[in-house]
Order: structure tokens, then sequence, then C-alpha cells
């Protein structure tokens, strides 16, 4: 079996298993939400609901994808996503909030980091120059979740 052709079974049973993770959590929500509401859904109205929200998820993925490779990277980024997110007010909202809280985290964490680290090999500057190590990383550039996916190297 080629490597194009392994790729592409792989990726046929990656997307077989996201859609049966994605039903099972729908089911499951459907549930959930029955039992609070005192309803039964039907199965098919499940799958349907499934199938609509893969969809989605599908859709959302290439519209990400599409964004980070117009900007000439091969990574997606908050940017992408927060572009993804314009039209809805509330969704925006949410992603905003999200990000800077993620930010403000990922400052904290590389701070905390850095500073043990430097402190380590700066302690003989430190101990003749007396120098604090609090204010090591205040012009670092926060970090931002990124993850690597391509869409166009599955498809060489």
């Amino acid at each position: 079996m080629s490597a194009s052709n392994s790729r592409k079974k792989q990726n046929e049973n990656d997307k077989q298993s996201l859609r049966d993770k994605i039903n099972q959590t729908v089911r499951d929500i459907c549930n959930q939400e029955a039992k609070i509401l005192n309803v039964t859904p039907t199965s098919n109205f499940i799958s349907s609901l499934a199938d609509l929200v893969y969809e989605h998820v599908e859709t959302t993925g290439s519209l990400l994808e599409d964004f980070a490779h117009h900007a000439k990277r091969n990574t997606i980024a908050m940017e992408d996503v927060k572009l993804l997110a314009r039209r809805n007010e509330d969704l925006e909202t949410l992603i905003n909030d999200f990000a800077e809280n993620l930010e403000k985290q990922n400052v904290k964490s590389r701070a905390k980091s850095s500073r043990s680290v430097k402190a380590k090999g700066n302690s003989d500057r430190q101990q003749s120059c007396g120098e604090s190590t609090e204010d090591v990383d205040q012009y670092d550039e926060p970090r931002i979740f990124k993850f690597s996916y391509n869409k166009y190297d599955q498809l060489s």
C-alpha cells in the first residue's frame, strides 16, 4: 500500500471516528435535555442533528484552515477563530474573553518558568548587581494557543 493510500485510509478512519464521537455526544446531550424537558427524541432526530453538527464542524474547520492559508500560515491561530466568530456578537464576546484569559495565563506561566530558568543562569550576575528577576518577561509577547494542521498537505 502506498503512502498516499495509507494517508487516505487513515483520514477516512479519523473522519469516521470523529463522526462516531459526535453522534455519541449529541445522543448524550439529547437524552439529558429530554429528561429535563420530559420528552423523547427519536433516533432519526438524533442522527439528523448529529449529521448537522458534523457538517458544521467540517465547514468550520475548513474555514479556519482557509483563513490561516490566506494569511500564509500553516497554523490556525486565535486571530482565525476571532475572524470566524465576527458575525455572531455573543460568540465573539466569549472568544475574546477566552483569548484574554488565555493570554494572561500564558504570560503568568511564561514569567514563572522564565524567572526560574534565568534566576539559575544569572545568579552570579544578580548577586554582584543586586538585580531582581520580577520584571524578566515584561516585554515578551504572550503566546497564543496554536495547533498545526494543514489540509493542503493531505492533498499531495
